[in-house]
C-alpha cells in the first residue's frame, strides 16, 4: 500500500514508507515549511484491513525531510533573482539530504496553485485532507477531484484488486474470467488523499513567481489536453458513424456478418439458469447450474435494489440514450490526470450489450459497436426492460448471477425481502464481487456500502439520515451452502444422473429444468439419522481402531491441537458473522462455545484412570466414565462382542491420545465418587462419551406401496465421504431376505406344492459342488444347531438354512429360477442351491421391487424417483403418477400366506424386536456369511423399507453380527416415524383363504385347551387332523417362543 502526499507551498511529492510514521509526526520539507501528518479514517480503515501498523508516538519532535523521497515539481523558468535564489535554496536543501533522491518511477503530480496563497516557511500545514466519500470523478470541499482507495491483492480470485484501479470489468464475468487492465507494475496499494489548498500567509512574495510559473504550466497542460481530448472524440463520432452506417446499412443478415448483431434476441430473456428439484410441497431440495441464476420479473425487486444499482453503477441511467458522455469525459480526465485507466464510463445499457451481443475482446472495433448496440438497445427497449435484463444477468460473486441467487447466498433470502442496507452490500459488488463479497473481505465490503448509500444520498433516492441509518444498521449473513448436501445428497445425485443421460448435460445444467420427486422430507431426515445412529452403533459392536493421533509427552503438538480444537468449533457452532477473523495463537476463552448437546468433536485426554478419563476439548474439560465407553476392545472380528467387557479404560487410551468425544449433557456433574479423593482438581466435569469415526457403512430405502414412489434414500453414512450409492450402484448378497421368494415359490408349485405345515427335516447335508468333481459343501444353520423335524413355517421363522435348502431341492433349482422372473431381477442369479440362502448379489433397489410384490399382495410395483419434468416454459417433459404395475404377479392367496408368515417372523422369530413398535409388521432378517452383510427388509400395506449395513470392502463385521441386531435397529428407528405419518390398514382377506389354530410343534391342528397360533392357509390346504397331546416343549417351541 502506498500512500502519498504533497507540500503545500513548493508542491514536493513524498511516499510514506513503511512503518508509516505516527499521526501528528512533523517533518521540514526541502523548502523549510514543517509538514503535520494525519490521517482520514478512510486511510485507517485501509491500514487496519492490511494489517499495518503506525510507528509508536515519540513525542512532537520535528524531524529535517520527510521519511521517504520527494518527487520535485516540473521546473519552471526563472524570471526573477529572487525566484533564482529560492530554487538555489531548495536545490541545496535537497542535495544536503542523502534521501531526497527524486524516485523514477513517480511522475509528478501537477496542480495549479491557489490564486493569491502563499506561506511561511515557518508555517505549518496539514500534509492530508480527509478522504472525500463520493465516485470518481466527484468534488472534494477543496474542488480537488476525489480518488477512489484502490486496492490489490495476490491474485484476482483470492485477494482484493480494487474495480478503481484498472479498467471497468465485464460485469457479467466472474473474476477469473476478468481482462481487465493491471495495477501498479510493483503490485503494491495506493491510496492517494486529495491535496490541500495551499494557506494564505504573509510571505506570498516569495512564492508568488515560482507558483505563476506553475500556473502557466498546468494551464498550457489542460489546453493541450483539451485539444487532444476534442481531438480524440471527433475521431471517435467519425468512426462510430462509419460502423453505424455501413455496419448496419442493408439486410440484418449482412450486417450481423460484418460484425454488428441483432438486438432483436434481447426481446425474449432465456439466460443460463438453475435446474431445481423440489419436493410435492415445493420445498427446493438440490440444484443443478454451471450459472447460479434466478431469473425474476422487474416487479418483484424492490425498488430500493433497482435505486442501488443505478445509483452505483449509472447515475444517468434514467437520463441518457445508452451512452453517458458526461461520463465519458470525466472518466477521460481522470484517467490522464492518473496516467493509468482508473475510471470507466460504461452505461448499465452498454453492459448489456457487452454481455448479449458481443465477444470480450479488447478492441476499438467492439467498444464502437458496443456504443453503437447500446443505442439500438435504448432505441428498441424502454428502461425497465433494460434494467430487468441486467439485474438477471450481472455476476454477483461466489458464483451467483443476478440479484435473486445474490440475495439468497448472502443474506439467505428471497430478493423481494431485501432492505436498504442489504441492498446496498449487493449493489456495492459489480465493479469486483472477489473484493467486495462480504463473506471474503467483510471491512471493504462496509466501505463499499457507504458509497453505495452516499451516492443513494446524493441521488436523492433517499435522506442522509436513511444512508447513515443503514450504515449503521447490523446485518445478518449466511454461510454459503450446498443445497444438494442439506436433506438428500444421495437422492439428488440419483435424479441428476437420469437428467443427464435422458435429456443431456446442457438441458440439465443450463435450461432451468423444474424438477419434482416424491420425496417425504421428514422421513429422508429421519433416514439419514438412522443410518447415521446405525453405523456407529454396529462400528461400536466391532470394537475401538485406536485414537486419532497419539501425542504422549510432546507438549508442543498437544497444544496446538486444543488450538486448532478451539478454532474448529468456533467456526462450527458460533453463528455466522463474516466479520469474524479467526485471530493468530490461542483463542480467547469468550470466544470458545460452550458445549452443546449430542455434539461430536475431539480432544486430548489429559488424565486416565481405571473406570475415567479427562479429556480436554480444546479450552473446555470433561470426562468419560467407563460406563461412556463398554466398547473399549481392540478389534477380534472371530470373537463374538458379546463375550467382551470393558473393565479397565487404561488399557485403551493413554494421556495425550488425541480422540473422539460426544457431549452426552451439558451440565457439569459431580464426579467424586469416581476420582481418587487425591486428585487435586475440580471434580465437576461435563459428562462425555467415548466415539470414533464409523468404519462400517450403511444404506435404506423406503417407498410407498400404493403407488411404488420413493420417500426416501441413503445411500451411505456420509456423501461427503464417499459419492457411492449403495442403496442403487452396491450389488451385495441378500442373505436370508431371499428365504420368503424361495418359500412363495414352494407353495405355487403344482406338483409339489407345500403348505405352512408341511414338515422337513432340520438336519446337516452334503452337496457336491457343481463342476468341481470332488469337492463337497457342507451348508449349516447359524449356531451350528438342528431342530429335526420342523415344519415349513417355522424353517422361515426362524430363518434355518437346512430347512430351506430342502425346499429348494424339493420344487428344483430350473424351477425357481423361472418363477423368480416374476420379481423382475435385473442381476442374473445363481444357479444353483446357494442361490435359496441369498448368494445372489443384489442391490436394495431390486430387493425392494421384489418385495413389493408381497406388500401389494401379488403385484409387483416400480419405484420411481422423479414424478414430473417441466422446461423453463412449464411444458410437461416426463410425468409418474405412480409406478409401472405388473398386475397378478402372485396370486392374493400365495401372496397373503406369505405375509401372514413375515409377520411371524416378527412375532415369534428373528425379528421380534420390531414389536416394539406397537404395530403389526412384516418382514425377514438376513445375514451372510461370514457376517459381511446385515440386512433387514420389512413392510406394511402402506410403506416399504429396506435396510443394509457392512464394510465396503467385504471385511466381516465381526461374530453375532446379525441383520437383526444392526440393520433391524436401522429399520425400526425410521419405521416408528413412518407409522405415525402412514398409519397402518388391514390387509383384505382374500376369499380363498382359511385360518385355522395349530399345534406349532407338529403343524397339525391343535386341540382345544392346547397351546394354538393361528396360521394361515390357501383353501383346502389347511391340515384335517388334530395334534396328539402333548405335556412339553420340545427345543424348537423353546426356540420360537411358540408354547
Amino acid at each position: 500500500m502506498i500512500l502519498k502526499t504533497r507540500c503545500p507551498s513548493c508542491g514536493a511529492i513524498y511516499r510514506l514508507q513503511e512503518p508509516l510514521p505516527p499521526e501528528g509526526k512533523k517533518y521540514r520539507c526541502t523548502c523549510k515549511t514543517i509538514i503535520t501528518l494525519f490521517y482520514p479514517e478512510e486511510v485507517k480503515e485501509r491500514l487496519r484491513a492490511r494489517e499495518m501498523e503506525l510507528q509508536p508516538e515519540d513525542g512532537d519532535t520535528l524531524e529535517e525531510g520527510p521519511p521517504t523521497q520527494p518527487v520535485s515539481p516540473p521546473p519552471t523558468a526563472v524570471s526573477e533573482p529572487r525566484e533564482k535564489a529560492l530554487q538555489d535554496r531548495n536545490s541545496e536543501a535537497q542535495t544536503a539530504s542523502g534521501r531526497l533522491t527524486p524516485p523514477p518511477k513517480i511522475p509528478p503530480m501537477q496542480r495549479r496553485p491557489s490564486p493569491g496563497s502563499s506561506s511561511s516557511s515557518a508555517e505549518s500545514s496539514s500534509a492530508f485532507a480527509p478522504l472525500y466519500q463520493g465516485a470518481p470523478g466527484q468534488q472534494t470541499p477543496d474542488g480537488e477531484e476525489a480518488t477512489e482507495i484502490e486496492t490489490k491483492g495476490p491474485s484476482r480470485t483470492e485477494g482484493h484488486p480494487s474495480p478503481a484501479a484498472k479498467a471497468p470489468p465485464d460485469l457479467f464475468t466472474p473474476p477469473d474470467e476478468d481482462v481487465s487492465a493491471p495495477d501498479d507494475e510493483d503490485g503494491t496499494d495506493t491510496v492517494t488523499a486529495p491535496i490541500p489548498r495551499r494557506p494564505v500567509v504573509g510571505s506570498a512574495r516569495k512564492t508568488g513567481a515560482q507558483g505563476g510559473a506553475m500556473a502557466r504550466w498546468l494551464r498550457r497542460l489542460a489546453i493541450a489536453a483539451a485539444i487532444a481530448g476534442l481531438a480524440g472524440v471527433g475521431t471517435v463520432a467519425g468512426v462510430y458513424a462509419w460502423f453505424a452506417y455501413f455496419q448496419s446499412n442493408g439486410e440484418e443478415g449482412e450486417g450481423h456478418r460484418r460484425g454488428v448483431a441483432s438486438v432483436d434476441s434481447l426481446a425474449v430473456y432465456e439466460p443460463r439458469t438453475v435446474t431445481t428439484v423440489r419436493d410435492p410441497s415445493g420445498q427446493v431440495i438440490g440444484e443443478f447450474y454451471e450459472e447460479q441464476r434466478y431469473v425474476v420479473p422487474l416487479e418483484q425487486i424492490p425498488e430500493v435494489v433497482r435505486n442501488a444499482f443505478v445509483a452505483a453503477e449509472d447515475a444517468a441511467f434514467w437520463d441518457h440514450k445508452g451512452l453517458d458522455y458526461l461520463g465519458i469525459v470525466r472518466a477521460m480526465i481522470t484517467n490522464i490526470r492518473e496516467g493509468r485507466m482508473s475510471q470507466g464510463a460504461s452505461t448499465i445499457t452498454q453492459q448489456v450489450a457487452r454481455s448479449f451481443l458481443l465477444t470480450r475482446e479488447k478492441k476499438l472495433a467492439r467498444k464502437i459497436k458496443e456504443a453503437i448496440l447500446a443505442s439500438r438497445i435504448e432505441t428498441n427497449f424502454d428502461k425497465n426492460h433494460i434494467l430487468y435484463l441486467y439485474l438477471n444477468q450481472i455476476y454477483l460473486g461466489h458464483g451467483a448471477y443476478g440479484v435473486q441467487a445474490a440475495a439468497q447466498l448472502y443474506f439467505g433470502k428471497d430478493v423481494s425481502q431485501l432492505d436498504l442496507a442489504e441492498a446496498a452490500i449487493i449493489a456495492g459488488l459489480p465493479q469486483a464481487p472477489a473484493n467486495y463479497s462480504p463473506n471474503r473481505n467483510f471491512r471493504a465490503a462496509k466501505v463499499r456500502q457507504k458509497y453505495v448509500l452516499g451516492q443513494m444520498a446524493k441521488r436523492e433516492y433517499i435522506t442522509q439520515e436513511q444512508a447513515e441509518a443503514a450504515a449503521q444498521q447490523e446485518l445478518t449473513f449466511v454461510r454459503k451452502r450446498n443445497r444438494n448436501l442439506d436433506i438428500a445428497p444421495f437422492y439428488v445425485e440419483h435424479v441428476r444422473r437420469h437428467l443427464i443421460k435422458k435429456y443431456g448435460h446442457d438441458a440439465t445444467y443450463n435450461q432451468g429444468l423444474q424438477v419434482t420427486i416424491p420425496i417425504d422430507v421428514s422421513l429422508q431426515k429421519v433416514a439419514n439419522e438412522s443410518v447415521s445412529q446405525g453405523v456407529r452403533f454396529t462400528d461400536k459392536r466391532v470394537g475401538y481402531r485406536g485414537p486419532i493421533e497419539r501425542y504422549g509427552d510432546e507438549l508442543s503438538a498437544r497444544q496446538k491441537a486444543l488450538e486448532a480444537i478451539d478454532k474448529e468449533r468456533a467456526v462450527e457452532l458460533r453463528p455466522y458473522d463474516p466479520a469474524f477473523d479467526l485471530p493468530e495463537g490461542p483463542l480467547a476463552r469468550d470466544l470458545v462455545p460452550a458445549f452443546q448437546k449430542d455434539e461430536i468433536t475431539r480432544g486430548v485426554v489429559a488424565e486416565v484412570g481405571r473406570t475415567w478419563a479427562i479429556v480436554d476439548v480444546g479450552s473446555l474439560r470433561g470426562l468419560i466414565p467407563v460406563s461412556e465407553f463398554t466398547w473399549c476392545h481392540n478389534i477380534k472380528p472371530d470373537v463374538d462382542f458379546r463375550y467382551f467387557k470393558c473393565r479397565r479404560l487404561d488399557d485403551m487410551v493413554k494421556v495425550g491420545d488425541l480422540i473422539a468425544v460426544r457431549v452426552v449433557e451439558t451440565e457439569l456433574e459431580d464426579w467424586s465418587r469416581t476420582l481418587p479423593r487425591k486428585h487435586d482438581s475440580t471434580k465437576k466435569f461435563v459428562r462425555l462419551a467415548m466415539e470414533q469415526a464409523p468404519g462400517p457403512e450403511g444404506a435404506l430405502m423406503s417407498l410407498r406401496v400404493a403407488d411404488g414412489a420413493v420417500l426416501s434414500m441413503v445411500g451411505g453414512s456420509s456423501f461427503e465421504g464417499s459419492e457411492f450409492n449403495r442403496a442403487i450402484q452396491a450389488k451385495r448378497q441378500v442373505g436370508s431376505t431371499f428365504k420368503p421368494l424361495v418359500y412363495a415359490a414352494a407353495l405355487d408349485h403344482e406338483k409339489k406344492p407345500h403348505t405352512p405345515s408341511t414338515i422337513l427335516v432340520d438336519a446337516p447335508i452334503v452337496e457336491e459342488l457343481t463342476g468341481k468333481e470332488g469337492e463337497l459343501w457342507k451348508p449349516g444353520n447359524s449356531g451350528g444347531e438342528y431342530l429335526g423335524d420342523t415344519t415349513f413355517r417355522r424353517g422361515l421363522i426362524l430363518s434355518r438354512n437346512i430347512v430351506t435348502l430342502k425346499v429348494l431341492r424339493a420344487i428344483g433349482v430350473s424351477y425357481t429360477l423361472d418363477y423368480m422372473k416374476r420379481f423382475g431381477f435385473e442381476t442374473k442369479l445363481e444357479e444353483n442351491l446357494a442361490m435359496g440362502l441369498g448368494a445372489s448379489a443384489l442391490t436394495i433397489h431390486e430387493l425392494l421391487r421384489a418385495y413389493t410384490v408381497f406388500a401389494t399382495l401379488g403385484d409387483r410395483r416400480e419405484p420411481f424417483f422423479i414424478s414430473e419434468v417441466r422446461d423453463r416454459h412449464g411444458t410437461v417433459l416426463e410425468q409418474t403418477l405412480e409406478g409401472e404395475l405388473t398386475a397378478d404377479v402372485l396370486s392374493e392367496e400365495t401372496a397373503y400366506v406369505m405375509v401372514d408368515l413375515m409377520r411371524s417372523v416378527v412375532k415369534s422369530g428373528t425379528a421380534r424386536r420390531a414389536l416394539e413398535l406397537g404395530h403389526e409388521v412384516a418382514g425377514k432378517t438376513g445375514t451372510t456369511n461370514a457376517f459381511r452383510d446385515a440386512w433387514f427388509v420389512g413392510y406394511t400395506p402402506e410403506i416399504l423399507t429396506t435396510a443394509w449395513v457392512g464394510f465396503d470392502d467385504f471385511r466381516p463385521l465381526g461374530k453375532g453380527q446379525y441383520g437383526g441386531e444392526i440393520a433391524l435397529p436401522i429399520w425400526m428407528r425410521y419405521m416408528k416415524a413412518a407409522l405415525e405419518k402412514y398409519p397402518p390398514s388391514e390387509y383384505k382377506e382374500p376369499k380363498d383363504i382359511v385360518v385355522a389354530d395349530i399345534d406349532s410343534r407338529t403343524g397339525l391342528l391343535a386341540r382345544e385347551g392346547e397351546p394354538a397360533v393361528k396360521v394361515v392357509y390357501k383353501k383346502d390346504t389347511e391340515p384335517k387332523t388334530y395334534a396328539p397331546s402333548a405335556n412339553q416343549v420340545d427345543a424348537a417351541d423353546f426356540l420360537s417362543g411358540e408354547y
